[in-house]
Order: structure tokens, then C-alpha cells, then sequence
């Protein structure tokens, strides 16, 4: 972090929170607080430290500051916070944000809670650069969810994935399944592999899984060569036999759900980066080539050249402010996978 900080002299750091991504290299949260800390070494003189609050690591970096600080969260006391928090789904995340004298409505396209405190920060620093909170939180009603970080992506038959594939980490899929818990639908279910930087081997993670699942949804579909366990698992837990389901093989899986799946389900994909959960969602649009187990891309599979998707319908357009493609005015899924194809692999 040194060096890039040195490299890059920020007028504004933004300290948003210390969480597990990182801690499989890191090997604790306090030394990733303490890399996280080198950003505010090299902030300009005239520039702002905008801390988190509400994380008590974030906060403690208060004292490293020599210059100007802002602090967001959900406390009268910082500089920018919010309250009257809404974010069950099919509704997405709104607030009331204040600052000063300034108050402001603030609705998002965000899918869960935990994306609180990205937008207070967001607000913050829009405010450090020249906006009013209003402005500022105009502008955030157009931002869209990144591909597959709880990205609501809808077929046809209507039935809605909330997909977060793109990273597996414990925080991140604690806050999923906290989501899919709160949810309004017919029937809740989980797709999902494996959980990365718990700090647990195989079986705790699978157990660990498997009792949330049984907290948070009505159907569990397990993916992964030790599945039968995670099952087993739900089951002891409380869910029913006959809605927990395991598969060894993403193209199992797939499958699978393609024949179960209905108007009225809403489906959270999970799992790890290196799992490439991506194909479970897209082969429910059309033919996927690649299932290949090992393949150590660490990217999505949506505009992977290797995916050879020949696609048999398109995705509709989620309840709410997510737009289609099509809506969006770029191009279709299917205009997209062949220029991908076509495209030589790097």
C-alpha cells in the first residue's frame, strides 16, 4: 500500500473498512488495518482523510491523520451519517443522509445494507470535491450494481438470481445470506460452493454454510466435491430433505436448476472467484462450452472468450431501476458473446 500511496499522493483517502478479503495473505485483521493505515502517510498536505466510523479499526486510524479528517457512519457525531435505513428486497437500499445543516433522501440501485457505508463515503467525498449532499446523492440513484456483486440479473420465466459470484469471501457472503434471510419472495434459495478467508478447513466452512442456509432460504443446492457433507448438514440444521440438493459439477448443478426453477424464485449465487459460479447463471440463458474445473482465470465468466454461450433467450429486465441491456442501450447478450468469441483469447 506504500508504495502505491507514494505513487499516487491522494487528495482524498477513503479508509472504508478492514474485513476478511485479505486475510489469507494478511493473516490477521490488525495487520491489514496497519497496511490499510500506509494510505493515509502519503495523503497531501490540503487533502482529507475520510474514515469509517462505524469500524472500530477504521476509526482507530484517526490518530495517523496529521491533516483533515471526515468520519461517516450511522452516528449524529460524524460529519456525514445516515439513518431511517431500508433495504429488504425486492426494495433496495435507501437512507436519510445528513451533513451539517444538509439532509437528503437517498435512493440506491444496491441490493443489502452492507453497501451502507460504501455510499456514505461516496457522499462524503462527494461533498470534499465540491457537491451538496443533495447533488451527491442525486448522482448515486445511477449507479448500477458491478457485474455479479449482488447484481440482480432476471429470466424470462421470472425467476430473479441475485448474483454474487464475483467474490467469496466470508464478509461478503455473510451480508448475502443476510439478505436472502430478510427478502420478500415465493421461495428463497441458495446456490452456492464454498466461502474463501474464514479461517476454517473444509467441513467447519461447509457446516457453517449449511446453518445458514437453513436460517435463510427454502431451497439449498450445494456445489462441490464434498456437497454430500454441506447437505447433510442443512438437513440436521432444519431444512427439509427434499429441499436441499448437492452436485459435484457447476454442469450438474445447471442442469438441475434449469428443470427446478420458477416464476416467484429468488435465487442467490454464491461461491468463490476461482469457482467460476458465473456458468450456473448463464447456462440458464443458453449452451455454455467451458465447464473445465481448474482454470484459473480470476475473473467472471461473462465476457470470457472461453465461455462459448449460444444463448437461448434473453435476460429480462429485474424489478426496480435495473434496466436490460438492451434498456441500457448497449449491446444484447447474445451481440456481446459473439463478439467475444470472436475475439482471439490474451
Amino acid at each position: 500500500m506504500a508504495r502505491h500511496a507514494l505513487l499516487v499522493r491522494p487528495d482524498v483517502a477513503i479508509e472504508l473498512a478492514v474485513a476478511s478479503p485479505h486475510l489469507s495473505t494478511m493473516g490477521s485483521l490488525e495487520k491489514i488495518a496497519e497496511e490499510e493505515a500506509q494510505l493515509l502517510r502519503f495523503l497531501r498536505p490540503s487533502g482529507y482523510a475520510v474514515l469509517n466510523g462505524d469500524d472500530p479499526r477504521v476509526a482507530a486510524m484517526a490518530q495517523r491523520v496529521r491533516g483533515r479528517m471526515v468520519r461517516f457512519g450511522t452516528s449524529q457525531e460524524f460529519d456525514v451519517w445516515g439513518d431511517s435505513v431500508s433495504a429488504v428486497w425486492p426494495a433496495r437500499l435507501s437512507f436519510r443522509a445528513h451533513a451539517g445543516e444538509e439532509c437528503a433522501e437517498v435512493t440506491t440501485q444496491f441490493v443489502g445494507r452492507q453497501w451502507l457505508s460504501a455510499v456514505l463515503a461516496a457522499l462524503a467525498a462527494g461533498r470534499l470535491l465540491g457537491a451538496t449532499l443533495t447533488q451527491a446523492s442525486r448522482a448515486l440513484q445511477a449507479v448500477r450494481p458491478y457485474t455479479a456483486r449482488m447484481e440482480p440479473a432476471v429470466l424470462p420465466n421470472g425467476v430473479i438470481f441475485l448474483r454474487d459470484e464475483a467474490h467469496g469471501n466470508l464478509t461478503d457472503t455473510e451480508a448475502a445470506f443476510e439478505v436472502l434471510r430478510e427478502a420478500s419472495a415465493e421461495r428463497r434459495a441458495v446456490v452456492i460452493s464454498d466461502v474463501a478467508n474464514s479461517g476454517k478447513h473444509y467441513r467447519q466452512r461447509q457446516r457453517m454454510l449449511a446453518e445458514w442456509a437453513a436460517a435463510s432460504a427454502d431451497m439449498a443446492v450445494f456445489v462441490s466435491e464434498g456437497s454430500a457433507y454441506a447437505a447433510r448438514a442443512a438437513i440436521r440444521a432444519g431444512m427439509r430433505a427434499e429441499d436441499v440438493h448437492h452436485f459435484v459439477t457447476l454442469r450438474q448443478a445447471a442442469e438441475f436448476l434449469r428443470a427446478e426453477l420458477r416464476a416467484g424464485d429468488l435465487v442467490l449465487l454464491k461461491g468463490q472467484t476461482k469457482d467460476h459460479m458465473s456458468r450456473i447463471y448463464l447456462a440458464q440463458l443458453g449452451e455454455v462450452d467451458c465447464w473445465r474445473v481448474n482454470c484459473g482465470r480470476r475473473h467472471v465468466c461473462d465476457t470470457c472468450p472461453l465461455l462459448g454461450l449460444r444463448p437461448r433467450i434473453e435476460p429480462a429486465a429485474a424489478p426496480g431501476p435495473i434496466a436490460s441491456p438492451a434498456e441500457r442501450g448497449g449491446p444484447s447478450l447474445a451481440a456481446r458473446t459473439n463478439l467475444e468469441r470472436a475475439e482471439p483469447a490474451r
